[in-house]
Parts: C-alpha cells; sequence; structure tokens
C-alpha cells in the first residue's frame, strides 16, 4: 500500500480504530501507550524486538517485501567487473542465506535464491 493511505485502507475504514503516524524510530518505544503497532523491522530490532513475538510480519513472497528489498547496484558500465560480480556471487550464496536466516531470526529475510 502506498504510503499515506493506511488511514484510508479497506481495514481501517470498516472500524473505529484511531490511526496515529509517528516517526519510525519511535514507535517501537511507544508500544506502552497503544493497542498495536506497525514497526519496520528495522526499528523493531533496534528495540530490542523480535520477529518471533510479532502478530504478524510480511512474508518474503509478497508485493511489498519484493517491491522494498535492499539492492546492490553499480555504476553503469561496472556491473561485469570481477569484482563486482564476485560480490554478485557471494552475496547472493547459500552461506549469507543461511547466515541472515540465523542471525536474524525472520526479522530480516533473503529475497534470493
Amino acid at each position: 500500500m502506498p504510503a499515506g493511505n493506511l488511514k484510508e485502507s479497506h481495514f481501517f475504514s470498516r472500524t473505529d480504530q484511531k490511526v496515529e503516524y509517528a516517526l519510525g524510530g519511535f514507535i517501537a518505544r511507544s508500544l506502552g501507550d497503544v493497542d498495536y503497532a506497525l514497526i519496520n523491522g528495522n526499528f523493531a530490532m533496534e528495540a530490542g524486538l523480535k520477529a518471533t513475538d510479532a502478530l504478524a510480519i510480511e512474508d518474503k513472497d509478497s508485493l511489498v517485501a519484493q517491491t522494498f528489498a535492499n539492492v546492490v547496484v553499480v555504476k553503469e558500465g561496472d556491473e561485469n567487473k570481477e569484482v563486482i560480480l564476485a560480490l554478485k556471487e557471494a552475496l547472493n550464496s547459500e552461506q549469507i542465506k543461511k547466515f541472515i536466516e540465523e542471525k536474524y531470526q525472520g526479522s530480516v529475510m533473503p529475497v534470493f535464491g
């Protein structure tokens, strides 16, 4: 859902829920003041929250996860340089996927491989 449309979303238009916006870094620290919150993973991790404690998390195959995945970009013309190809291979390796899964336990999801 594009930013700014949460208040008009199907879910909130059918309930009496009040939607308040806050800067991402403040949301996790405000949990004691709200019934529930939508928190970006990086801010949740900084606050010591774990994905396993969440009521719901974005599926790695969802449109949102695929759309907003982190990507590595290089200057045009450099994409076939040996060092870039080695980096691409390393970042897309099973070893890196396993590292992400073990270290972040669902808070960060590899969307490759």
